[in-house]
């Protein structure tokens, strides 16, 4: 049922250009469950990383092009570690 409601946040955040609608709208109509507490927990932790990675991505010597391909890995070891 998670799988579902990822598709189907992904899918609405695609074709709407609107990421938090998205996520509101699978915690609604799939999961059928909306804790706001749950959903700030989770907004919490991505405006930091938002932030965090901003910091971190001005503080790095790299070449801009090196830049693209270190986010993606990054991304990729996330992906990995979080199911």
């Amino acid at each position: 049922m998670i799988a579902i409601a990822c598709g189907v946040s992904s899918a609405i955040s695609t074709a709407f250009n609107a990421p938090i609608a998205g996520v509101i709208f699978a915690h609604e109509v799939i999961l059928r469950h909306y804790s706001i507490r749950a959903f700030a927990a989770v907004a919490l932790f991505y405006m930091r990383g938002v932030l965090l990675s901003g910091k971190l991505a001005g503080k790095l010597k790299l070449p801009l092009w090196a830049k693209p391909p270190l986010a993606g890995l990054a991304l990729g070891l996330v992906c990995l570690a979080v199911p």
